[in-house]
């Protein structure tokens, strides 16, 4: 089960790349490099959030 989450997690977080390669010159020329890194940075901060929501590196558990 745990190695089908990771294959099917891990072929989904390059869809984005595939589809972003492109636009990205477009919307770079249309707002900016700054424009372009801040809009990232908030794109990425849900999953960033979720991350140390869910990722194991509580010290308080034992293995």
């Amino acid at each position: 089960y745990t190695a089908t989450q990771y294959a099917l997690f891990s072929s989904l977080a390059a869809v984005p790349r595939t589809f972003i390669n492109a636009s990205a010159g477009y919307i770079v020329a249309e707002t900016g490099w700054f424009l372009f890194f801040i809009i990232c940075f908030f794109l990425a901060l849900p999953g960033m959030l979720l991350l140390s929501k869910i990722a194991p590196w509580h010290g308080d558990r034992v293995a």
